[in-house]
């Protein structure tokens, strides 16, 4: 505690304009925002080649992309298939919380069920005149990079997470809250730095999925999913800017293991291959499409429930419940101006209070699809063989 307190005696100098991410690097605030503009532009890199990749698949390799039942759809001209659904929807909003964010949960899980819901008027008026193959085309090029970068994010930053997870676990209550100045034996500041580079390529993210929900508008969210972008990029500054909450950010990130789930659920949908609505599967491709979009759903809620309820929970407990003293101590070491530190945690109490409502409301929908399985089990079992036409017509045993 003494090397933290003097290592803590040059913020008490500090001016009250903080240099942003000062305390996120050794260099100081300057190579720090060199990395967020570094990762900004690798973002927008990455969109720029999903789409490319989209456009060459569908050019070259349709069938690889697109489901043939949407072709078969176009023929017949309905309008009715998952594909054409999902193609006039924006399933967007993070969330949870998850543009196409993983923190912005909120506005996809209320989709889970119809993704045809909240459809946007815009949307509806430009692809109205659309086949349901050409809805999915359209649909993949214009929103499908975003997703792409989305799922590249999700994938690195709850690596990084969980990395981060297993180096803070054994520090100290007050290291667990507070980025130390200074080098010094036994210290973790090798380890506070590596999360605050992850807080730095999250909040990268978050700008550059932000110019393209704007720039979309509102097709990858609306105006709920710019607040939750500009409310949690101010708090990963104000946590990057002054050092604090490391431990408490790598098990919030590690919550974006879901949204892996949710980008690969969209993609399902969209492409054509969910699966008929309701339960009743004709083919054996639309029955193992069926089965796979429920494995893909069984792991979200897994994945949702694992890290953004119980891992959320247990974090909360741990931080208000066991280190209350020590993040009462973090104005004093790391200059944090109340009001900053206040929005930060209100903040994660929000967070845990819409993590807690979405997952009611995500086993609701389980519970009802299990009654629903249930309900057609027993009567294709009670019906069967009613309609024996090479018998006696007689119900079989």
């Amino acid at each position: 505690f003494v090397h933290l307190r003097n290592s803590s005696l040059s913020s008490r100098r500090m001016t009250k304009m903080t240099p942003l991410f000062e305390n996120s690097h050794d260099s100081g605030s300057s190579s720090a925002v060199q990395i967020l503009l570094t990762f900004f532009l690798v973002w927008e890199a990455l969109f720029h080649l999903g789409r490319m990749l989209i456009k060459c698949g569908l050019r070259n390799r349709p069938s690889w992309i697109l489901d043939e039942s949407l072709s078969l759809d176009s023929m017949n001209g309905g309008s009715n298939s998952n594909g054409a659904a999902a193609a006039n929807n924006s399933i967007n909003g993070t969330q949870v919380n998850i543009g196409p964010d993983a923190n912005d949960h909120n506005d996809k899980i209320s989709r889970l069920q119809d993704p045809n819901e909240n459809r946007d008027s815009r949307t509806n008026t430009t692809t109205a005149n659309l086949t349901p193959h050409q809805q999915a085309r359209q649909t993949l090029i214009q929103q499908g990079p975003s997703y792409f970068v989305s799922l590249i994010h999700s994938l690195y930053v709850t690596y990084r997470g969980i990395h981060h997870i297993s180096s803070l676990y054994d520090a100290s209550d007050l290291e667990k809250v507070f980025i130390t100045r200074t080098y010094f034996q036994g210290s973790h500041r090798p380890a506070h730095l590596e999360v605050a580079k992850t807080n730095i390529i999250f909040l990268s993210y978050l700008l550059y999925d932000l110019l393209h929900v704007i720039i979309q508008y509102p097709n990858l969210g609306k105006i709920d999913t710019i607040i939750h972008h500009l409310v949690f990029a101010s708090c990963s500054a104000i946590n990057g800017t002054y050092g604090v909450m490391p431990f408490p950010f790598g098990w919030l990130i590690v919550g974006e293991a879901s949204t892996i789930f949710l980008n690969w659920r969209w993609f399902l949908r969209v492409s054509g291959r969910g699966g008929k609505r309701g339960d009743n599967v004709c083919s054996s491709g639309e029955v193992e499409q069926k089965r796979v979009l429920d494995t893909v759903n069984s792991l979200f809620a897994f994945s949702f429930f694992a890290t953004r309820i119980i891992l959320y929970s247990i974090g909360m407990i741990h931080l208000f419940g066991f280190s209350l003293e020590e993040v009462k101590q973090l104005q004093q070491l790391g200059g944090v101006p109340s009001s900053l530190l206040g929005m930060t945690c209100g903040c994660m109490f929000l967070g845990w209070g819409l993590n807690l409502l979405w997952g009611f409301k995500i086993w609701g929908m389980m519970v009802r699809g299990t009654q629903r399985k249930r309900k057609k089990s027993n009567y294709d079992r009670e019906h069967s063989g009613r309609f024996n036409f090479g018998g006696s017509g007689k119900k079989r045993n």
